[in-house]
């Protein structure tokens, strides 16, 4: 979703894409998956990332090779779905409590 979402948003000129996890690897094999379209991306965008996603870890992603449009947001101990990892003192709901805090900031920056 995310990702298809980031690589058409300036041709269908959107306002804004919000990413809740983003494939940044193949997780099987940690192979890059294409994320070139981040490098150039024009539409503002926020990536909600878990910090333990197979997809994507924080400390493997370069993040100043992403567009300035982009913003990420690392949620803590948390896997592509948001969940938290096991032994993690943060629970579900509070993960999604903080993600969609951040998409309300998100959405109140595109309206200003």
């Amino acid at each position: 979703g995310g990702h298809f979402a980031a690589k058409v948003a300036d041709e269908m000129g959107v306002r804004g894409v919000v990413c809740l996890g983003y494939p940044f690897l193949l997780p099987h094999n940690q192979e890059p998956f294409d994320i070139s379209h981040l490098f150039v991306l024009k539409s503002p965008t926020i990536i909600i990332q878990g910090s333990h996603d197979p997809y994507g870890k924080e400390g493997t992603i370069n993040e100043n090779a992403i567009s300035s449009t982009a913003t990420m947001h690392w949620l803590p101990k948390a896997d592509h779905d948001l969940h938290p990892v096991e032994g993690c003192n943060r629970t579900y709901d509070e993960n999604i409590l903080e993600a969609m805090e951040k998409v309300a900031e998100f959405l109140d920056f595109l309206d200003n």
